[in-house]
């Protein structure tokens, strides 16, 4: 809420008609854009809720709160939007209030860092009614533009707020597996409900490859283009989401429970990445006769240390999982 507190301040001195002292009139505080976007090091978003998240760039990428990776396109749009903001026009007079107003109850503070600190700080409001600007306000060491302004990327039809935004689920990136073919040494799929199907794909170099059972059997005839196609599948696999409606307890009753299938990839470095998939209740959903259904036809949960109890789609999951008799046949 503090974040917010300039805007708050600003409000009231402008509503109660004070002097123009009490804000920015010169032309940087116009200057919103930040052209070098490679010198951007950090951008922190807080909203008036509370919520808030910092987005900073690492030697491995960009990182969700220093913790996590950061989704590609959602930080291609935001650097993209910094560097090609321009004003479109300031607030009308008549107008000037009642923006102010709506900001200071519902904006989004916006600042940008580069290495030797903070270089710019704004104050994203809501669209023009026909949607294709957004109000702004600039703030500069505590002083804040005398008017708020009307933005826009030009060539880009719409707002910008959306693009400013605090939910860190959004921001993180939802891969689970990526990794070049080449990274991979070794895919383990453990079935949970067939355990005597269960078996390990190798990757032996050279367009070499190697199936066995989990328990140690080779299986010396195999389909070796399948084995190839399954290990090169795991280039880009993704999750659907988070899973935030359950409690601790049914979080913990779910990872207790016996997985569907536990995948183990391990590369090259011999580092593994392992998820387990559960079933998901089916909790109404209802088949052809109108039945309800034990379990979701769609969707499962999966569990890894990294991301607790997520959603993964059979139709993402099901070919990266296939019976060990498809390389056999």
């Amino acid at each position: 809420m503090l974040v917010l507190a300039g805007l708050v301040v600003y409000f009231l001195k402008f509503y109660g008609k004070t002097s123009s002292d009490d804000c920015g009139n010169g032309e940087e505080f116009k200057q919103f854009a930040v052209k070098d976007t490679a010198s951007v090091t950090k951008i922190f978003i807080a909203e008036k809720s509370g919520k808030s998240v910092t987005l900073e760039r690492s030697k491995d990428g960009w990182l969700v709160n220093g913790k996590y990776p950061a989704r590609k396109d959602a930080i291609f749009n935001i650097l993209k939007t910094i560097c090609r903001i321009e004003i479109k026009m300031p607030v009308s007079k008549s107008s000037h209030n009642t923006i102010v107003r709506n900001m200071a109850g519902r904006s989004t503070k916006v600042e940008i860092y580069d290495k030797n600190g903070l270089i710019k700080t704004w104050y994203v409001g809501g669209a023009t009614k026909d949607q294709f600007g957004t109000f702004m306000l600039m703030e500069i060491d505590g002083l804040m533009a005398c008017e708020p302004q009307i933005t826009h990327i030009p060539g880009f039809t719409g707002f910008l707020s959306s693009r400013f935004f605090c939910d860190v689920e959004e921001w993180k990136e939802k891969s689970i597996f990526k990794y070049k073919f080449e990274e991979i040494k070794s895919l383990k799929i453990e079935d949970g409900e067939n355990p005597d199907r269960s078996y390990i794909a190798s990757n032996l170099g050279n367009n070499r490859f190697e199936l066995s059972s989990v328990s140690g059997k080779n299986f010396p005839a195999f389909d070796t283009i399948m084995v190839k196609k399954l290990l090169a599948g795991y280039k880009k696999v993704f999750y659907e989401s988070i899973v935030v409606s359950l409690s601790p307890q049914q979080v913990d009753s779910v990872i207790k429970s016996k997985p569907l299938k536990v995948i183990t990839l391990t590369d090259n470095k011999g580092k593994k990445n392992i998820i387990k998939m559960f079933r998901r209740p089916g909790d109404g959903l209802l088949d052809e006769e109108g039945k309800e259904m034990q379990w979701d036809p769609d969707r499962a949960f999966g569990y890894t240390d990294k991301h607790g109890l997520i959603i993964l789609q059979y139709f993402v999951f099901d070919p990266l999982t296939p019976d060990i008799e498809m390389f056999l046949e």
